[in-house]
């Protein structure tokens, strides 16, 4: 069966928000490109998708866009993850160097400590 007027319209109105989309994640995944430059493609994609919920769709096509939506959200969520677990391990990396240096100046000391105890005895 051949689709009216108005799904024809719709299929193309969900298209033409589909290639927004697929542009705004292209630049997400850029090189140089700062987080919050990243936040706010996401935010605009997830924007573009909350446009779409206002506009004449078929059930189908709504379907759809709700569906690349949630996705979105998912992407969203992962990339936060992601971001914290990141500053999670500078953090680990930084305090295991401030421990290391403290253990480098510790056996400093104690070596010092040996040569000051030995020349005593002389």
């Amino acid at each position: 069966m051949p689709l009216s007027n108005y799904e024809l319209a719709s299929q193309s109105l969900a298209n033409e928000i589909i290639i927004k989309d697929m542009e705004l994640a292209a630049k997400i995944y850029e090189k140089n490109i700062s987080v919050d430059e990243r936040y706010q493609l996401f935010r605009q994609r997830l924007y573009l998708y909350d446009t779409a919920s206002n506009m004449p769709l078929s059930r189908h096509d709504r379907l759809l866009l709700d569906t690349k939506k949630s996705e979105i959200g998912m992407e969203l969520k992962f990339f936060r993850f992601k971001q914290h677990v990141e500053e999670e391990v500078k953090e680990i990396i930084s305090r295991l160097s401030y421990l290391e240096s403290q253990i480098v100046t510790l056996k400093g000391m104690s070596h010092f400590k040996e040569k000051q105890s030995s020349k005593s005895f002389i």
